[in-house]
């Protein structure tokens, strides 16, 4: 998950912020909140999914980002 936001980044120099909404129970959430200097927004819920959704700021994204 880590390499597609970089990749967002990377491929548009204009891209300020990057987007997410995973699924809220998915394994992966815990770490994306500690691997990425992320911001949870909210969590929500759809009739099909309970989710949460991410924003990523570029500036944060380089300055804090595990990119190992």
């Amino acid at each position: 998950m880590t390499s597609m936001k970089h990749a967002c980044f990377l491929r548009d120099p204009r891209t300020e912020v990057v987007v997410g909404e995973p699924r809220a129970d998915l394994p992966i959430v815990p770490r994306l909140i500690a691997y990425l200097p992320q911001e949870l927004n909210r969590e929500f819920e759809l009739p099909h999914k309970c989710g949460v959704y991410f924003t990523l700021c570029r500036e944060r994204f380089f300055q804090a980002a595990m990119l190992d």
